[in-house]
């Protein structure tokens, strides 16, 4: 097992930036982080893994309520990306 750190920061423009040391990254978005309206821009460490419109996912919700349980928070949508070493 590696530990690292992690670091994540929303904004209102739809930006969200985080740095990570996983070698695999989850972004999961929820409409109390970003307007699913307007574009979103995800970069992980310098490196942009998304670009543009999001649409929330029937199925990404269904699985969160399932394996969460939180009915208050549930997340609409998720990226996902594979993270190269450096």
């Amino acid at each position: 097992i590696r530990p690292f750190s992690l670091f994540g920061k929303a904004s209102s423009a739809n930006r969200i930036t985080a740095r990570c040391g996983a070698d695999r990254v989850r972004v999961w978005l929820s409409p109390e982080v970003v307007d699913f309206k307007r574009p979103v821009s995800v970069s992980l460490g310098g490196r942009r893994l998304h670009q543009g419109e999001v649409t929330p996912d029937l199925d990404v919700l269904l699985e969160d309520l399932r394996t969460r349980c939180d009915y208050q928070h549930p997340f609409w949508a998720v990226i996902d990306s594979a993270r190269e070493r450096n």
